[in-house]
């Protein structure tokens, strides 16, 4: 969705328009586009965060932090996700 744009009039996969331009239209109606999901990895595996068995360091890492700062750890990605204007 996001490189649709960069791939016009070439002949790769990614130019095909899927969606409709609806990051367009969103971008020019003053429309946020939210992740749906964004701690998901894998299409049905589950969410990361907490997921100490195949994200060790990860979570570990997670934890410190939201030590640190007082809050939980899912917040801590959270806060680190990019949010459009």
């Amino acid at each position: 969705m996001i490189a649709n744009g960069m791939e016009v009039n070439m002949q790769t996969d990614g130019a095909i328009d899927r969606d409709n331009s609806v990051l367009d239209y969103c971008r020019l109606h003053d429309i946020t586009i939210q992740a749906w999901s964004p701690f998901q990895y894998g299409f049905f595996e589950g969410v990361f965060v907490g997921n100490h068995e195949k994200f060790p360091e990860l979570n570990q890492t997670l934890e410190q932090l939201a030590e640190k700062y007082e809050t939980t750890p899912t917040a801590i990605p959270a806060l680190t996700l990019p949010v459009s204007t």
